[in-house]
């Protein structure tokens, strides 16, 4: 083969690798796994809420069982009979926002560095928001889309669904416990303190931890 005909051939060929791996990185985000600093996150709303919230853990298979959901509970739900303000758990950019997603909510993705963290079940009539904005943390990010009992419609709670996760698809989500500040880390731990054994259909007695199942101590 001469040098001209090489030439051919390699350089598209090593367009079309460049091209790969240019495509991977965007899809994939493979800079998910290089080394980059841990985030420090906070719990997604203010701590004067505290004391009116419950919590239904991540891995749980009661509400989310398998195989329908092949690791359980993806996140963690956050139920209210009040509606407050979500905030942003980071600094960071939105990047994703789908309106009809859980539950007819809205659903909203903060990327902050290798991490995506996701609220569901907003309500589509307050969020505070748009595509492409920064945001620092403790910026309101929506309110929670308001659930009522279908067979007493007077009857509201709130419940929001939110993720920590890696930006790359090839992972799953992470129990977020030793992402959050002391003092978050603190107040969850008070929240989960306070839901009772027989709670969310004895939840707390089939599983114990905030991250329980599948994702009990999953970290990257």
């Amino acid at each position: 083969m001469n040098a001209r005909r090489a030439r051919l051939i390699l350089v598209p060929l090593g367009l079309l690798v460049f091209g790969g791996l240019v495509a991977a990185e965007f899809v994939l985000r493979l800079d998910a796994y290089l080394p980059h600093k841990k985030l420090q996150i906070i719990l997604p709303f203010a701590a004067q809420y505290d004391s009116t919230t419950a919590l239904i853990p991540m891995g749980e298979t009661i509400y989310h069982p398998k195989p329908q959901v092949p690791n359980g509970h993806p996140g963690i739900d956050f139920v209210s009979q009040q509606s407050f303000p979500f905030i942003a758990s980071a600094d960071g950019k939105i990047t994703k926002m789908l309106k009809g997603g859980s539950s007819d909510g809205t659903d909203i993705t903060l990327h902050s560095g290798a991490y995506n963290i996701v609220y569901k079940e907003m309500d589509p009539d307050h969020v505070f928001v748009k595509v492409g904005q920064k945001v620092r943390q403790g910026d309101k990010i929506a309110l929670p889309d308001p659930k009522r009992d279908p067979q007493h419609p007077e009857n509201i709670h709130y419940s929001t669904h939110w993720e920590f996760a890696s930006v790359s698809p090839l992972r799953d989500r992470f129990c977020p416990l030793s992402y959050f500040t002391d003092e978050s880390r603190g107040r969850i731990e008070v929240i989960w303190a306070e839901v009772q054994p027989a709670d969310f259909d004895h939840m707390k007695q089939h599983f114990p931890s905030i991250c329980s199942g599948d994702y009990a101590n999953r970290m990257e």
